[in-house]
């Protein structure tokens, strides 16, 4: 496998030139990811004081991984330059990250390359204005190791060596600008991953807020207005259960979710059955109330949820001579209120509360469902 291949699947394409139109968050659990990331760049900047020269730009021998593999792909010539390179300007790149502008957009960027068409980055610098924007989709994405590999290139667009700001394109000793700046950051991940100094976590083990599909299943209660069903022999009460699929756009998204609650009672001389299918369409709000923080709390997030529900109703009453059913649909206004706990590899434990209008009616057996219930439960959620 040659370098490109690797460093495309690693961590796509950086540039020195970015798009000049891009967002500022202004404080969102993606900045908060990138805080954490900053702090593990600059310690694993500050462990090159403790590494030999000839130890640079290679793993130790019982280290493995993406970035290992990279770095193996390059010639012992090529491998000689980055530590030279790396090792002489790591002050420089010490100072630099401290007063160094990072901006996080959901916007593409592209860079316009010397010969041919524009392409999409995942990240760009301008070392007039000393600064960095990054895709934070194409961010959070990352292992906390490729993480620091791409702010370390980046960071190398912003400081002069041999005289000239770096570009993608350049040419040093027969390596490009671009696998230079790459194979500098992929060291320096390397040596931060080799410290017990610097705290890199495992991204595997870790749910993420910031992930698009999410699946849910749950199981609560549903309760009927008491008004509604004093007068007939409809429960208070149902067992209820849910599935659901959510897309989510950064803080907006779209929901499918299909409920059923259902309720069976038995007495001397008649038993009855009560059944309640919904399926809803509703759009969601999802804000985070610690997203300052990229730990358990930083993660844990609320979501608002509200749409419209087709409600497909049934009621059975049978007693020793007959057996009536009587049947009802109606569409109707729903609102709930979700709360997301981090477990472990995209898992999530969640509370829900909720209110959904009810329309069923039924004169010969006094039915008359007229009335907002309200439901409670306690699920299970993949985002991935």
């Amino acid at each position: 496998m040659n370098k490109s291949t690797i460093l495309a699947f690693l961590v796509g394409l950086s540039s020195s030139s970015y798009a000049s139109t891009f967002v500022d968050n202004g404080g969102t659990i993606y900045e908060a990811e990138l805080r954490v990331a900053l702090r593990q760049t600059k310690a694993a900047l500050r462990e090159l004081d403790y590494v030999k020269e000839k130890d640079l730009a290679q793993c130790a021998a019982h280290q493995r991984g993406k970035l290992c593999q990279y770095l193996s792909s390059f010639s012992k010539k090529e491998t000689r330059l980055i530590q030279k390179v790396l090792l002489k300007h790591s002050e420089v790149m010490r100072r630099k990250i401290k007063g160094v502008k990072i901006t996080l957009t959901d916007d593409s960027i592209k860079h316009v390359r010397s010969h041919g068409p524009w392409r999409k980055v995942q990240a760009g610098a301008d070392p007039k204005a000393s600064s960095i924007i990054i895709n934070q989709e194409d961010f959070v994405n990352l292992s906390p190791a490729e993480r620091v590999m791409l702010l370390v290139h980046e960071l190398g667009h912003l400081i002069k060596i041999k005289g000239r700001y770096v570009k993608d394109d350049d040419n040093f000793d027969g390596l490009r600008g671009r696998e230079l700046l790459d194979g500098m950051g992929a060291s320096v991940a390397v040596v931060g991953l080799d410290s017990g100094d610097v705290p890199f976590k495992s991204e595997a083990t870790e749910s993420k807020a910031y992930r698009d599909h999410w699946l849910s299943y749950s199981v609560g209660s549903l309760k009927l207005n008491k008004e509604d069903t004093k007068k007939s022999l409809v429960p208070d009460q149902l067992v209820q259960y849910g599935l659901s699929y959510r897309l989510q756009f950064l803080s907006f998204g779209l929901s499918l979710s299909y409920d059923r609650a259902q309720q069976a009672d038995y007495a001397s001389g008649y038993s009855t059955y009560t059944g309640i299918d919904r399926l809803k369409l509703g759009a969601t709000y999802k804000f985070h109330p610690f997203y300052t923080r990229a730990d358990f709390w930083g993660h844990t997030h609320i979501l608002v949820e509200a749409g419209a529900s087709y409600n497909k109703y049934k009621h059975v009453l049978k007693d020793n001579y007959v057996s009536r059913e009587m049947t009802g649909n109606a569409i109707a206004p729903y609102g709930e209120i979700s709360v997301y706990f981090p477990v472990v590899r995209g898992f999530w434990i969640t509370g829900t509360m909720g209110m959904v209008e009810e329309s069923f009616q039924d004169e010969s057996t006094r039915i008359d469902l007229g009335q907002p219930s309200t439901y409670t439960s306690l699920g299970v959620s993949y985002g991935f």
